[in-house]
């Protein structure tokens, strides 16, 4: 049989050498009378808030929260990007050299199985320890917006709040889901998390065929990060759905300039546009003009042309 600290990781295997060397840890505390008297009673369960624990076991409970809450966090982002990007809409290109993090479905139900094999002792994680043994088992299908919501109660996280907004407007919650990311913009995000709060104000506005604060939102995103594109062809997409002649040449001056025709988001946007119906302004806006553009933008005028 194998050593079974080798399956441990090491953070968690230090801590427990901690815990095991400290003579007032409470994990450890063995009661002083007869154990048939103590095995009967009910303790509640060992809850991060607990006064009596020491640093490290505080820290190995919070672990396991923590564990949990990405598990959730990462069946949330499976179910959303389970069909193809025609029908979600969600990129899986970040940048030109960095595609989306999720994980691989065996190797999460593995996980997630293991967690619920081996429950902590925190009476928080009842209810998110449920809602991953459905998810592994395959029982039910739980609502991506469900899963967010529970790893947020064990974690917050801006990162798991602009999922939680992607998966209501795919639930048919538009109005929550600007809310929920408005909500990540007021509290001074990281830039990561403005940019792709921004992003998907402007992915809810133009599913809501709302272009005009679509174009505001792409516009603002564009100015955030390094590698532009995705914002930048977004915005152009809807300044074109919105028949706005002058915001479409700003924008399509500025993809021009940034984005490459070999980037993946390219295909990835014209792919997913040729299931958008072009609006009447549009139609009217590109009748005649798409010998005048270069290559990338003329990929998007042909997708929503289609």
């Amino acid at each position: 049989m194998s050593d079974p600290k080798s399956t441990l990781d090491p953070e968690v295997l230090a801590l427990l050498d901690e815990i095991a060397a400290d003579p007032d840890s409470t994990l450890l505390r063995v009661p002083r009378e007869p154990l048939k008297r103590f095995l009967p009673l009910r303790e509640p369960p060992v809850s991060p808030r607990e006064p009596l624990l020491t640093r490290a076991e505080r820290h190995l409970v919070q672990a396991h929260r923590e564990y949990v809450a990405r598990l959730l966090f990462d069946a949330c982002r499976l179910s959303l990007t389970r069909d193809p990007i025609e029908k979600t809409r969600i990129h899986r290109w970040v940048t030109k050299d960095q595609r989306l993090e999720i994980p691989v479905k065996d190797k999460w139900h593995s996980w997630a199985n293991q967690a619920v094999k081996n429950p902590p002792s925190d009476p928080d994680l009842s209810f998110p320890l449920r809602l991953l043994q459905r998810c592994a088992s395959g029982e039910t299908s739980t609502p991506a917006s469900e899963l967010a919501s529970a790893s947020l109660r064990l974690v917050p996280c801006d990162a798991t709040r602009i999922w939680l907004g992607v998966a209501l407007h795919r639930e048919g919650q538009s109005r929550s889901a600007m809310h929920t990311l408005q909500d990540v913009l007021a509290h001074r995000p990281s830039p990561a998390n403005e940019l792709w709060a921004r992003m998907d104000c402007g992915f809810v506005s133009f599913g809501c065929a709302r272009y005009e604060q679509a174009v505001d939102w792409y516009r603002s995103a564009a100015s955030v990060q390094e590698d532009p594109a995705i914002p930048v062809l977004s915005w152009f997409s809807s300044a074109l759905q919105l028949g706005n002649r002058e915001e479409a040449s700003k924008a399509r001056a500025r993809l021009d300039e940034v984005v490459d025709p070999r980037h993946p988001t390219v295909n990835e946007l014209t792919v997913s546009l040729r299931t958008v119906a072009p609006s009447i302004r549009c139609k009217k806006l590109l009748s005649g003009v798409r010998g005048k553009l270069s290559p990338v933008a003329r990929s998007i005028v042909d997708a929503l042309l289609h």
